[in-house]
């Protein structure tokens, strides 16, 4: 049920022109959700429908580095489309987090992905993201409740 209220969401405000900060919390309950599923849909859409928001990326980067590579088909999926969603960034900041990843891979798949985002991002300099103070509880926590915020401007939206 929740996951279906996410999509539903994700749907709506995907197509509002000012609702860029909801789609960027659905896309993180996702990311962050405990179901499979759920991810693999944040990662597509990522890709998909790139965000604008820099600390979502950043989510995405902390869910892939901090993924087990347990080599199974859906989980490979997701990280493959979390690569190519931080290779379409085009931000040198992901290059040292993905020539990490493919360094501790065994996946081949996960390992043509990886070099294809690095072959997007190119060959510039730049600051590395810093992930290790990242706190995915308090995102997590921070991310339910915006959407319940989210819940009462839409409503507030169509009245």
């Amino acid at each position: 049920m929740i996951r279906l209220m996410l999509i539903l969401l994700l749907v709506t405000f995907s197509t509002m022109s000012l609702a860029v900060e909801p789609r960027n919390v659905v896309f993180g309950l996702l990311l962050v959700s405990d179901n499979a599923a759920d991810n693999k849909l944040a990662a597509k859409d990522l890709y998909h429908l790139p965000p604008e928001s820099p600390e979502l990326l950043d989510l995405a980067a902390w869910v892939l580095i901090n993924s087990e590579l347990e080599n199974n088909g859906e989980q490979e999926d997701t990280l493959a489309w979390l690569a190519k969603a931080l290779g379409a960034s085009k931000q040198v900041r992901y290059r040292e987090l993905l020539l990490e990843l493919q360094s501790k891979t065994s996946s081949k798949k996960l390992r043509r992905y990886i070099k294809g985002a690095l072959k997007e991002i190119g060959d510039g300099q730049g600051e590395a993201v810093d992930l290790t103070d990242f706190d995915a509880a308090k995102v997590k926590k921070e991310l339910t409740e915006l959407a319940s915020n989210v819940q009462v401007s839409k409503k507030s939206f169509y009245s």
